[in-house]
């Protein structure tokens, strides 16, 4: 499996880090599509196939939610600030 480029691995860290601070991730919203070093997992929620980047696992607690974008858009949008919203709208 290839690895994911340094430079996306980096923000998506950063990102993380502004919107959880110290604390772990409970729930982690998986990708819709699979761009060569991703996990096929099945959502929690809805069971459709999504895809996770085994990345900032440091991050993650151990038994993580992991969901789909549209989940996260639908289900837990009350718990999305508007920079998370969008983007996760753009990459639907």
């Amino acid at each position: 499996m290839k690895e994911p480029p340094i430079e996306l691995e980096t923000l998506t860290r950063l990102k993380n880090r502004k919107w959880i601070g110290d604390k772990k991730a409970d729930i982690v919203v998986c990708c819709n599509k699979n761009y060569g070093w991703s996990d096929e997992i099945i959502c929690s929620e809805c069971k459709r196939v999504c895809f996770h980047t085994p990345t900032n696992l440091d991050m993650k607690k151990k038994k993580v939610k992991m969901i789909c974008v549209e989940c996260a858009l639908t289900k837990f949008r009350n718990k999305l600030n508007k920079e998370q919203i969008k983007l996760l709208e753009m990459s639907k």
